[in-house]
């Protein structure tokens, strides 16, 4: 009796299964499997694999349109994280994944080259590395999405993350963070009338370094005039693009913090809440109102006021936290000191803290890299 396919391996002592098959349609499967301990378990186990292979020669990709699968995922993963994080991914695809796939179809949009010109595209935009590594940890997601229901073989999936490996930081130029200079703070307060509630906004963001859905979120109640701690642990974001604001747990389990505040500065925040008539403390600070203040206000009053301050540069919200990081670590001569910033900001570890600094500092980064010089010499 010719033998089916099994055979031993006399120096490891084990079983394998070799066995090519020609198919119906001319194709030849071939399968090779190693490492059974005897005889009976490669027979049992035979069937499985020629079965496998056979089926896996005779299949063809679903002609379904790859941007269908990518609403399939979208809804799959709605189901599994906050809406702010959904109105992201889904604000990603859209901007990205979408118009670049446009209406190829599964088999189409996961040939390589076509990869490799998504991952080509991605390398060609002006963002950081950070930021082109999720769109294509989003893309990754959408196929292995596909994979588990069937739809994309495994040597498809296997291929794909070959293809698009995340981008290392030397393929792209690092550029610095933004942070402000002190005169062009100065600069940007002075276009504000001292009547105006957005000038405490705008020095509350840099006194504090809190994120700018930190300052929607933030209730009366959430400040301790006794103690002089604000509160920080929830943050507030627009709701899928809809204008409806959505207030939700912070970023990430330490953003969850008091941030401490001098008599000078209470004295601004007891001045700036008697500037409101029906002060109750479920009320939000920014404005007194019932609902969060929108984040797309704030951006509009900051980009008016750039001009008004004729600030040649565009900087964001977030500028202010790391003009806030930058300035606070300027004045610290120790880890300790340090690590009492980090968790004012609620940042998880020091290596993000430190990471930002020295990003919005080069000139820092010459300074210590001189006191290497004075020793060497």
């Amino acid at each position: 009796m010719a033998n089916k396919g099994i055979y031993k391996d006399k120096d490891r002592n084990t079983w394998f299964i070799d066995k090519k098959k020609v198919l119906s349609n001319g194709s030849i499967v071939h399968v090779k499997k190693r490492g059974f301990r005897s005889k009976a378990e490669a027979d049992a186990k035979f069937d499985f694999y020629m079965n496998k292979a056979i089926r896996d020669a005779n299949y063809k990709m679903p002609n379904e349109i790859f941007n269908d699968l990518v609403d399939q995922w979208l809804l799959y993963k709605k189901t599994l994280v906050k809406k702010s994080s959904f109105y992201s991914a889904n604000k990603t695809v859209g901007k990205y994944i979408n118009p670049f796939f446009d209406n190829s179809n599964i088999d189409n949009a996961l040939q390589s080259d076509r990869l490799q010109s998504f991952r080509d595209y991605l390398s060609c935009l002006p963002y950081k590395v950070d930021w082109k590594n999720k769109i294509l940890h989003i893309l990754l997601e959408v196929i292995e999405y596909g994979y588990n229901k069937g739809y994309i073989l495994p040597k498809k999936f296997q291929d794909a993350k070959f293809e698009l490996v995340r981008f290392s930081s030397s393929e792209t130029i690092k550029t610095s963070r933004k942070t402000m200079t002190k005169n062009e703070f100065q600069d940007f307060i002075s276009s504000f009338s001292k009547e105006d509630k957005y000038l405490f906004l705008f020095e509350f963001l840099i006194f504090t370094g809190c994120r700018i859905g930190e300052l929607c979120a933030l209730q009366w109640k959430d400040f301790d005039i006794e103690k002089k701690v604000i509160h920080i642990y929830k943050t507030a974001s627009s709701h899928m693009g809809t204008g409806k604001i959505e207030v939700t747990t912070p970023k990430t389990y330490a953003s969850n913090r008091e941030i401490a505040f001098t008599e000078e500065f209470l004295e601004k925040i007891i001045s700036f809440k008697k500037s409101f008539i029906n002060v109750e403390n479920d009320r939000y600070v920014f404005f007194n109102k019932r609902t969060p203040l929108n984040q797309n206000t704030i951006r509009g009053v900051l980009n008016r006021h750039q001009k008004l301050a004729n600030i040649q540069r565009h900087f964001s919200p977030h500028e202010f936290r790391h003009t806030n990081i930058t300035w606070l670590l300027d004045k610290c001569s120790n880890l300790e000191e340090i690590d009492v910033v980090r968790k004012r900001l609620g940042h998880s570890s020091l290596k993000t803290t430190l990471d930002v600094y020295y990003h919005s500092n080069p000139d820092r980064q010459r300074e210590i890299a001189s006191r290497i010089d004075d020793i060497i010499k």
